[in-house]
């Protein structure tokens, strides 16, 4: 079965040609960040960076940083997917942090953080979607998720008011949350 990407974000890129014939949207935007990291990877390693002027290289590294948080947000949705999946089970491990850990060089602390990251973005779902536009960091989430197990009985209070804590996150450095 051969599945043609007709999205607009694809049709432009010069990875929609490696693009038709994958099995979802999701493979597509798997490749397409692949080939986006890739041609970064080359920018900054090559002539680029060397070339460019200093306020671009700025706006990159910005730029850089609120990417990396999503991507982190992301990670953890896609992580949480497949701890409620059976592919690891399939492949013959208890959890999905062996599943994990068997196929990266990842640390147990890195995988730790990684299914972590999923469970903290169903517990927190305003400041989740805060962290998957890149408003806050993950110490942000940590911040608030740490208060739901420090203060059980505040809890629901904390749950009632996440969209203004959320604001005011996007505001403060993570340590003044």
């Amino acid at each position: 079965m051969t599945i043609t990407v007709t999205r607009s974000w694809a049709a432009d890129d010069a990875v929609a040609a490696e693009v038709a014939g994958l099995r979802s949207s999701l493979t597509a935007s798997r490749v397409a960040l692949e080939s986006a990291v890739q041609r970064m990877a080359a920018s900054v390693s090559g002539d680029d960076l060397a070339w460019a002027a200093d306020d671009e290289i700025a706006e990159t590294l910005l730029a850089m940083v609120d990417l990396t948080r999503r991507l982190d947000a992301l990670k953890g949705d896609v992580a949480a997917r497949v701890a409620g999946g059976n592919t690891f089970a399939e492949a013959g491990f208890r959890t999905a942090s062996a599943w994990l850990r068997a196929r990266t060089n990842e640390s147990f602390a890195g995988v730790k953080r990684t299914f972590e990251a999923g469970d903290w973005l169903g517990a927190v779902p305003v400041m989740g979607a805060a962290w998957r536009e890149g408003s806050v960091s993950r110490a942000h989430v940590a911040a608030l998720v740490e208060a739901h197990t420090r203060f059980p009985r505040c809890s629901a209070g904390l749950s009632q008011i996440e969209a203004e804590l959320t604001a005011a996150a996007c505001d403060l450095d993570p340590k003044t949350f």
